[in-house]
């Protein structure tokens, strides 16, 4: 196991895709079955998990390799009800991608040419736990629809940023928990990153579209 860092404590999914530059951003919620049919191909990029806690047994951040599998692994120890930093930085010229939640960073080599769209995929077991994302911006952008779940899975589908030529998405994050319960375990909690193509035109949510409207 990569020793990067502390010991992580909670997973997710975002899948990438490239689009034309200066495109908006258009926001979409999905689950998972709809990703077999939106999707053409996925490619594993990043993911935060339960773990094991504040032990070095396993990994609690990971990038490259598949999800379960990552390449390259780091430890990071979630406090709950903490909203901390993430972000995810492909280099389009080096292809190095760097994940870092909350200073504990990974990197690996990982070609996305030809990818065109972003999926944020946050997953719970029951209503003990919830683990949300924020205060997210891609390449600067604001994306306003919020991740967030508690016992069960949501995917955020952000369509129209310039992945291709490299990109910069950047959030917070946090978990929640009582402490009367437990802390999950392994991948009982996630935030992971998966870059992909898509064949289907994203649609838009009312609320992101109402508030472009109020700029346009």
């Amino acid at each position: 196991m990569n020793q990067l860092a502390k010991s992580f404590l909670f997973v997710g999914i975002l899948v990438i895709v490239a689009s034309p530059a200066f495109a908006v951003l258009t926001v979409s919620h999905l689950t998972d079955a709809d990703l077999p049919t939106v999707f053409t191909s996925q490619q594993h990029v990043g993911e935060g998990r339960a773990g094991d806690g504040t032990a070095t047994a396993t990994y609690e951040v990971g990038v490259g390799g598949t999800m379960g599998a990552p390449t390259v692994t780091g430890q990071y120890t979630w406090i709950t009800n903490t909203k901390v930093p993430f972000f995810i930085d492909y280099n389009a010229t080096t292809d190095i991608v760097t994940f870092s939640i909350d200073g504990v960073f990974v990197q690996e080599t990982i070609v996305l040419s030809g990818t065109t769209e972003i999926l944020l995929r946050v997953a719970t077991p029951s209503k003990k736990y919830t683990m949300s994302l924020e205060n997210m911006f891609v390449d600067g952008e604001a994306v306003i629809e919020l991740g967030s779940a508690s016992e069960s899975h949501d995917i955020l589908w952000i369509s129209g940023a310039t992945i291709a030529d490299g990109f910069v998405v950047t959030g917070d994050v946090k978990a929640k928990w009582s402490n009367a319960e437990p802390a999950p375990v392994g991948d009982q909690v996630s935030f992971s990153v998966v870059m992909g193509n898509t064949s289907t035109v994203p649609t838009e949510e009312t609320t992101w579209g109402m508030i472009k409207a109020l700029y346009n």
